[in-house]
């Protein structure tokens, strides 16, 4: 499954990508800002994506022109929310641009294509940076976390579609999203029926 937007491509995470991603994810630079810090083994991360491979979890890896360079992510996926979060891993890409249309580019099918009415994200109040960033996105403070060093934020559909930053990138990208499915694929298959039943649904509900 590939979903593509705003100059940039999102690719579903595939077992050749793990290795990539585990050394990411163990760098230490990179570790320190998230909430789990433990050391990633090779079984630990295979075990982490037979977990996450399904219809309620979208794992992308980010990928400007071919070259992979980070990960994004829904996760508990329902019909009316998801968990996002990302990172980038290629350290050559930080502060530039891609963040923010890998994050558009997951928003927008997040609220159009799968027709949510709300996604948060789980952020430490002292990374700073990625405070800012998700209110940059229109993210809000929700409430507390859990974990009692994150706090959750929120952003609603109509919130999200009304954000300057968003209508500000849609007249630079002005293209709808556009996804492509691997036919020989069962989860691609199951994707496409999840994705028309809930196109079905919301039809017959339009207020939902």
């Amino acid at each position: 499954m590939n979903v593509a937007g705003y100059g940039i491509s999102l690719q579903r995470l595939e077992p050749p990508d793990l290795e990539r991603l585990r050394n990411w994810r163990n760098e230490p630079s990179l570790v320190r800002h998230l909430e789990f810090q433990t050391y990633i083994t090779p079984e630990m991360q295979q075990a982490w994506y037979l977990r996450i491979n399904n219809l309620s979890n979208y794992y992308f890896m980010i990928k400007v022109g071919q070259e992979s360079i980070g990960l994004i992510h829904l996760a508990n996926v329902t019909r009316a929310q998801a968990e996002a979060g990302l990172f980038i891993g290629a350290q050559q890409f930080w502060g530039t641009s891609f963040a923010v249309r890998a994050s558009l580019c997951l928003l927008d099918f997040a609220f159009e294509t799968l027709a949510l009415k709300e996604v948060w994200a789980k952020v430490n109040p002292t990374n700073t940076v990625a405070w800012s960033y998700n209110e940059q996105l229109g993210f809000q403070y929700w409430r507390p976390a859990e974990n009692p060093d994150f706090s959750l934020l929120q952003l609603t559909a109509g919130d999200y579609f009304l954000n300057p930053l968003r209508v500000q990138a849609k007249r630079l990208f002005p293209q709808p999203l556009t996804l492509d499915f691997n036919p020989a694929q069962p989860l691609d298959q199951l994707v496409l029926w999840d994705l028309n039943n809930r196109s079905a649904t919301s039809d017959k509900n339009p207020q939902k």
